[in-house]
């Protein structure tokens, strides 16, 4: 027998291996395609546009006639879990680019009556870049995919990649007003949504959208109405949102009505110790210890302060107070500096709650455990100048 020659058993065999494998693809989106890289933001949308539209046909036709819509969120920052401005122009050019790719179906902002009729969403993250080496180009890095509402199953997927400097990473009213980052457990869950992995994408979705209508309403200063939405998407999340819990919070202090904004501050701090992860926005003078004078906040910190105090203190963990800093000027000063920050805030809710005494300490990590750690000092890495309450167990 010829010794290239095959098989029927071994033909029939790989057949088999290469239907699973193109089984597998539409499935998975396709996942091999390399990312491409560009110098402006509006390049990288065209390519994100231009690689789901590719993948879109077979997806489509596989769930039917029911849902014209295909809704897309507004891309997340997966660091600071965050919705930037650049963040909403990729969901708004993806809308409009794909509209002009695909004439069969319509593509919309992510809302409850637009996710009412669809089947399919389209969500999506970024992640900025670390400081670049050697005068490198950084780039941040935007990923978007496709999931059925219903059943999960990934449709699509893309990634692209941005020079950093063209992503406008300040982050939407809603966000810039926060006074936490919010990057727990509901924010790993909407990643694993956008990696594609096993996630109750339905109930996400459908949280999202609802916090996407309040969202909008939040920015326009509508903050009565955005207080009803978020009241309704905590309600949609069993309780469990801290991003609608701290909306409504926000909506509740721009409104006027200081006495339920600090209630609901106090269940968003309960919630958050109890997530095991609190991050206070706190902002502090340059090269200084003392909290800035900036806008409202003079109003707020006092509240805030009250709140935290009073949550650790009805509570039975121990708590270390941990100050960061961004990654400029020399390890030692910033380890100095971060440090005398966070005895400054220690002291102050030692000050409102002297019982803390023996439950609470400090520490300075300078910026030994950035999360962006580009240096800029500005809004992309502003999650890297953060106040950190670590829940420790007490000393006995």
């Amino acid at each position: 027998m010829n010794k290239h020659s095959f098989s029927p058993f071994a033909v029939e065999r790989l057949l088999i291996l290469l239907a699973t494998l193109v089984a597998l693809a539409a499935c998975t989106g396709d996942k091999v395609v390399a990312p491409t890289y560009h110098d402006d933001l509006d390049g990288a949308i065209a390519a994100l546009a231009g690689r789901i539209a590719e993948q879109l046909p077979g997806g489509l036709l596989s769930v039917g006639q029911g849902g014209k819509i295909v809704v897309v969120d507004a891309f997340f920052n997966e660091q600071s879990a965050e919705v930037t401005n650049s963040g909403v122009h990729v969901q708004k050019g993806l809308v409009e680019r794909l509209a002009k790719a695909n004439d069969k179906y319509e593509f919309a902002a992510l809302s409850t009556r637009n996710l009412s009729k669809s089947s399919l969403a389209i969500l999506g993250s970024v992640r900025l870049a670390g400081k670049a080496a050697n005068n490198e180009k950084s780039y941040a890095r935007i990923e978007a995919v496709v999931r059925e509402v219903e059943s999960g199953k990934v449709v699509a997927n893309a990634v692209a990649f941005v020079a950093s400097q063209q992503f406008d990473a300040t982050p939407t009213r809603l966000y810039m007003d926060m006074p936490m980052f919010l990057a727990g457990d509901e924010h790993q869950q909407r990643l694993q949504v956008v990696a594609g992995n096993a996630a109750p994408v339905k109930d996400v979705v459908g949280v999202s959208a609802r916090i996407a209508e309040a969202t909008e309403q939040y920015n326009a200063g509508n903050f009565s109405e955005s207080g009803r939405l978020f009241k309704e998407a905590l309600d949609a999340s069993g309780g469990k949102s801290l991003l609608a819990l701290s909306g409504l919070y926000q909506s509740e202090f721009r409104g006027g009505d200081f006495l339920a904004a600090e209630r609901t501050f106090g269940e968003l701090v309960a919630a958050a110790i109890g997530s095991g992860k609190l991050s206070i926005k706190f902002l502090f003078e340059v090269n200084g210890t003392a909290f800035a004078a900036t806008g409202d906040l003079t109003r707020q910190y006092p509240m805030w302060q009250r709140q935290i105090a009073k949550q650790i203190a009805e509570g039975s963990a121990c708590l270390e107070v941990q100050g960061h800093a961004s990654r400029s000027g020399t390890e030692a000063y910033n380890d100095k500096l971060s440090a005398r920050r966070a005895e400054y805030v220690a002291n102050s809710l030692r000050s409102i709650r002297p019982d803390l005494k023996g439950r609470l300490s400090s520490s300075g990590k300078g910026f030994s455990e950035n999360i962006v750690g580009s240096g800029t000092d500005d809004a992309q890495d502003a999650i890297d100048r953060r106040v950190e309450f670590k829940i420790l167990p007490c000393a006995q």
